[in-house]
């Protein structure tokens, strides 16, 4: 009986051959007469990898390359992503065979499928619709039209049609079929998505949960169809512009089968529209452009300040939004004869997606702003602010806060001298103490960059740098994230290139790649010229 019961779970379970780094699985080890056989090569460590050939051979098997897609999982809250590369197997006779020598190729490595065998019984297959039917004895143009054009469409979904100007929403795409429940589809990737006027930020680890069937209302006559949200590429979007916009264009493939990937059908999205308003003007002095519902905290240790010593603290601001345009709030009010030196450690910002009511879904964030105090004498208290939009209620929000007046107490361990080497910084703000180091070091790398800059103009360089930055751009649009990488791949670009621009649009947000040159670090520039050297060669 257990033998029994071993040999059933090897009959209807996936098999998985392991291999380091590429895992490959197979979808059954016995089928009928020309029902497919899928194997799936697998990687998860965020590589590419692609097959050797198109065509493996062994005997009269054949395994055919059939597609490639990513896929993430969500398991205890922790999102892991896995591309997957598909062949197929079809074979029409029935006895026992062995999976052709499968090779993948990923970071220069050979990786290729252990040895493994399948059967074929003597059953014929029998494809799950009429509509597979009708594609195996080649009708494809039937089934394109009837099945794909008169009954699918792909739509976009904001989670909401009205905001204003700053406030981001959630969007994603929805395929709709009459017909088929469960169809393969994917983004066309030489298309990119139009999103006039808003930046946008691709979600990693988010689904959008929907139901799996509605009603819609189509020229009068109300259908039910199957739902496929496409959690692949779900995007937070910000509007930089006020006015109305349809965003969401761009075209999917798709097939009738998730296992099978002959035939495929191109469709172009239906856009959202959306309405973006204008903030209600005059906006408080303090406003720099957020827009959300937050709070915010102030958080003093418990020990004393002593004398020559630093003292710590943090604010921290959270709530509803993105948290990303706001600035520091007490160096911007810090008073002219503060006896002391007030400096900034760090300014750590984070989003986390959620569910933040029920059905109602957006961001959490916190901006958490971190001082080191240095106090010369006691000191007085001073009023500090911030202020945000709230689009719930229309209106401008200012929190205000009392900065409490601070004692000063002896420190018995500070020597004369070092007390004496303690600077007077009650005339100084903090954001200018290093503004001699500044200028210095600026007017030196302006200098070095300003030859390095003449010498590329001379040689006919700086040209060619330009022709790389614009095409940069033009693939990249406003992109970012896994989005920026995943085109830049496509368009034949490295993986450490790709990544490259990925950070460098984290970090100098806003600005154009054309543009970015000047204001690059020494070692980004250094990398940079190499990719540039490269892409000459």
């Amino acid at each position: 009986m257990l033998q029994f019961f071993s040999f059933l779970l090897i009959l209807f379970l996936p098999i998985s051959l392991a291999a380091d780094p590429i895992e490959f699985r197979i979808s059954s080890v016995e089928v009928a007469i020309n029902e497919p056989l899928i194997i799936e090569a697998i990687s998860k460590t965020g590589s590419i990898p692609k097959p050797v050939r198109i065509q493996f051979e062994l005997g009269s098997v054949i395994a055919i390359y059939s597609g490639i897609q990513t896929e993430t999982k969500i398991i205890n809250f922790k999102a892991t992503s896995s591309t997957i590369l598909k062949f197929t197997i079809l074979q029409s006779q029935p006895g026992i065979y062995t999976i052709p020598p499968i090779q993948v190729e990923e970071n220069g490595q050979i990786y290729q499928i252990p040895e493994q065998k399948f059967t074929v019984t003597k059953k014929q297959y029998q494809p799950p619709s009429n509509l597979l039917n009708r594609f195996f004895s080649g009708n494809e143009s039937q089934l394109a039209d009837d099945a794909i054009s008169e009954t699918s469409y792909v739509k976009f979904h904001t989670s909401k049609s009205q905001i204003y100007l700053g406030e981001p929403v959630i969007g994603y795409f929805v395929f709709y079929n009459k017909k088929i429940r469960k169809p393969f589809f994917e983004r066309n990737p030489n298309e990119s998505i139009s999103f006039p006027y808003f930046t946008s930020t691709l979600l990693s680890g988010v689904k959008i949960n929907y139901p799996e069937q509605v009603d819609i209302n189509l020229n009068g006559q109300i259908e039910r169809y199957f739902t496929n949200p496409y959690n692949r590429e779900i995007f937070a979007l910000t509007p930089i512009k006020v006015g109305r916009f349809h965003i969401g264009k761009t075209k999917f493939d798709f097939t009738n089968s998730q296992r099978i990937h002959f035939y495929t059908h191109t469709i172009e999205s239906s856009p959202k529209a959306i309405e973006v308003l204008p903030l209600p003007s005059p906006a408080p002095k303090s406003f720099s452009g957020e827009v959300g519902e937050y709070e915010m905290l102030i958080h003093f240790p418990k020990e004393a300040i002593l004398e020559g010593n630093p003292w710590k603290f943090n604010i921290e601001i959270q709530g509803l939004g993105f948290c990303n345009q706001f600035k520091d709030p007490l160096l911007l009010s810090l008073p002219k004869n503060f006896p002391g030196k007030l400096q900034s450690l760090s300014v750590n910002k984070n989003q986390k997606f959620t569910e933040i009511a029920e059905q109602e879904y957006g961001f959490r964030c916190t901006a958490n702003f971190e001082y080191s105090l240095f106090l010369k004498s006691n000191s007085s208290s001073f009023p500090f602010e911030i202020s945000f939009f709230n689009p719930k209620n229309g209106n401008f929000q200012i929190i205000k806060k009392e900065f409490p007046a601070l004692t000063l107490k002896r420190n018995p361990n500070l020597s004369k001298e070092s007390k004496q080497e303690i600077i007077d910084y009650s005339k100084e703000r903090s954001i200018s103490n290093l503004h001699y180091s500044i200028f210095i070091f600026s007017f030196l790398t302006t200098l070095c960059f300003g030859y390095f800059f003449w010498k590329k103009f001379k040689t006919g360089r700086f040209q060619k740098q330009n022709e790389y930055l614009l095409r940069i751009q033009n693939i990249a649009g406003q992109k970012t994230g896994i989005l920026l990488e995943k085109i830049l791949l496509d368009r034949g670009f490295s993986q450490e290139e790709a990544k490259f621009w990925v950070a460098l649009r984290k970090k100098y947000v806003g600005e154009k790649f054309t543009n970015i040159f000047s204001i690059l670090e020494p070692r980004e520039k250094e990398l940079l010229s190499k990719y540039i050297e490269g892409d000459l060669k």
